[in-house]
């Protein structure tokens, strides 16, 4: 009787064959599909850079990011936001400002804390003055 094949088994042999190869082909492979940095043990900077740039959405698979690498994923696509515990005043700003327009600033209000709610609307107004009303 063979052994049944989990994703979990097929996850661990893919981890592993991350492990051994070299790291020039692993920039190729994340530079092909962000989203094999998952197979990647502890990314180093550089690679979540190369993987968050083409596509924000590959911060799901990076532990404890940096600032940096987080504004790089909200560059790169602003709903990655989503992907994030608790993100920053400065990182949701960001964020509304690369998508002005109200549906996306309700739901930002609604799944999101900030540590100053009133510097927070001031931005906002700010930001309103700049771009005008939301669409």
């Amino acid at each position: 009787m063979t052994k049944r094949v989990t994703s979990k088994d097929v996850n661990s042999d893919i981890h592993e064959t991350y492990r051994k190869m070299p790291r020039w082909k692993i920039v190729e492979k994340v530079l092909a599909n962000p989203y094999n940095i998952q197979y990647v043990d502890d990314p180093d900077e550089q690679l979540q850079s190369i993987a968050v740039s083409d596509n924000g959405y590959a911060i799901q698979f990076i532990k404890n990011p940096s600032e940096q690498i987080i504004i790089e994923a909200i560059d790169s696509n602003p709903q990655s936001i989503k992907y994030l515990d608790h993100p920053s005043d400065s990182i949701q700003l960001r964020a509304i400002e690369h998508i002005w327009i109200v549906s996306f600033y309700d739901m930002m209000m609604k799944i999101f804390s900030r540590d100053d709610e009133e510097q927070f609307k001031h931005d906002i107004n700010k930001m309103k003055i700049k771009y005008g009303p939301m669409a």
